[in-house]
This record gives C-alpha cells, structure tokens and sequence, in this order.
C-alpha cells in the first residue's frame, strides 16, 4: 500500500470516527455533561418539583403573597400581577392586576440622580417587600408595601410603608393608598462614598406579628462606621433596626437592635446588624411565642 492510499484511508478513518462521535451513535460521550438537569428536588423528607418562570416584567426587587390559591407578585416599580393556574391546560402565567402605582416619586429620583450614581438609581430604588394578611380589627384583608421613598423638596428618601384594604378580593380591588410610616431621619446619596446610594443594604422585610402589629426590618444603607456614620448604633434614627408598627394609629417603636446577641425579655433586644437579618424577625416570633 503507498503512502498516498494509507493517508487517504487514515482520513476516512477518522471522519468516520469524527461523524460517529458526533452522533453519539456509540455513546461515547460522557452522560453526565448531556443530560438535562432534572428538576426534582431530594430533601430528607419530601421530593420537590422545581419549575422556573419569568417575570412579565425586570426588575430587582419587589415581593410576593399569598391569595388563596394564587401569587401576588409587587415588582420593584410597583406593578401587580397573579401568578394563577390555567385549569384548562394546567399551565401558569401572569396576569396583570389594575392597581394604582405607589407614589414613592421614583422618576423624579432618578431624573435628579441618575447622572451621579447610574444605574444603581433605576435598579435600586423601589418596592422591597409586600405583605397581605387578615387583621382582626378589619373586616378587609390589607395589603402593605415597604418601598423607598423620594423626598422632593428636601432632596432625601426614607424608607416607607403604604397601605390600602382588599375591597373587592375576586376583582382585586383595593381602596387608596396611605402612607402609614416614613423612617426617621430622610437619607441623602450622599450618606456613604463607596458606594453611593446603597440601597441594597435598605432592608424593608414585612411580617405580621401579631392582629395589631407589624414588623419592618429597615438595613443601615452601608453606613456601618466604615463606609459612612454608625447609623444602626444610634437608637436616635430607625436604620439597622427591626420595629414594630402598630396598624391602627401608626405608631412605632423599636423592636430589636444588635447589642453583642445578649438577649432580655424587653422591648429593645438588639442592634447593629449591617442588614437586618429577614429570618430573625421569625426568630423573634418564636422566641415570644414560646415565652
């Protein structure tokens, strides 16, 4: 055999293999890298079935409750959706709610501030967390929304709850928006250098405490004593705190504040968390429940 046919059957060889290889049809190749991950979930006690989907709109924040059956989804521009299940088709998908927008002044934060810090004035500023649960001094479910608010004429934004009632749950209907609390001591871009506007520390968990109470957990914005001042040491502000808001006439008080997790059965138990912790707040209902 010369060389010219030894080389022209070496490359058959090898286009045959190549071709082989691609196909899979020897299974060659390794399983581990071409199966599709499987979206079950083991857990010691259950087996979870894991599905993704996405949002009808970006954003990085907002939040989600409970109605019955279905998802309330809040997004971070404080746009309302359902998330329900077609009975027909079994399949999930958003549905658009007509609920009026907060009025948190968001566009006018970024018009004002978006030439100084960026994106981050878009991305950050907004909805952080909703709350919908029954009271027993209202007839109404309530639904509560945590977001940062735009101070104009001062040139400063806090971090506030608004409040309306469920009138109508079948329509989703619900009465006007009220803002029932503003942190104290309104914040500027200005308040820590690297980075600026750091609303990622802002906290802005909800939870229920108790038919007269909530809690909001509110994060010191970065300002930790390094990046800024030590606003969650000084009990004079509400940043780096948990507190606890009463429904009825709005007043507040702290609830917890981090002082080295030395715990006491009274009203202030700690402070000083960079960013207020959103399980302790459970943590805390439990430790009371079982007390």
């Amino acid at each position: 055999m010369n060389k010219k046919k030894y080389f022209f059957l070496l490359f058959i060889i090898s286009l045959l293999f190549l071709i082989a290889y691609y196909f899979d049809i020897f299974n060659l190749r390794d399983k581990k890298k071409t199966s599709k991950k499987s979206n079950l979930i083991s857990t010691a006690y259950y087996n979870l079935k894991k599905d993704s989907f996405k949002t009808p709109v970006f954003s990085k924040y907002g939040g989600i409750a409970s109605v019955d059956n279905k998802i309330l989804y809040v997004s971070g521009e404080s746009d309302f959706f359902l998330f329900e299940k077609n009975k027909e088709n079994n399949s999930y998908k958003f549905k658009q709610l007509q609920i009026k927008r907060i009025n948190n002044n968001k566009d006018k934060f970024v018009k004002k501030n978006e030439n100084e810090i960026g994106g981050s004035a878009e991305g950050y500023f907004g909805v952080k967390d909703v709350l919908l649960e029954n009271f027993d001094n209202y007839k109404n479910k309530l639904l509560f929304v945590s977001s940062l608010n735009y101070i104009v004429d001062k040139d400063c934004y806090n971090l506030s709850i608004f409040l309306a009632e469920i009138i109508n749950v079948d329509k989703f209907e619900i009465s006007e928006w009220k803002n029932i609390f503003s942190s104290k001591e309104c914040l500027n871009i200005n308040l820590t250098n690297k980075p600026k506007f750091a609303a990622a520390s802002a906290g802005g968990r909800i939870s229920k405490l108790d038919d007269e109470n909530i809690l909001l957990s509110i994060g010191d914005f970065y300002a930790d004593g390094q990046h800024g001042p030590i606003l969650s040491q000084d009990i004079s502000n509400d940043y780096g705190k948990i507190l606890k808001i009463n429904i009825s006439d709005y007043s507040y008080k702290i609830f917890s504040f981090h002082n080295n997790f030395s715990f006491s059965i009274r009203l202030i138990i700690s402070f000083g968390s960079k960013d207020v912790i959103y399980d302790f707040v459970s943590s805390i209902k439990l430790l009371l429940k079982n007390s």
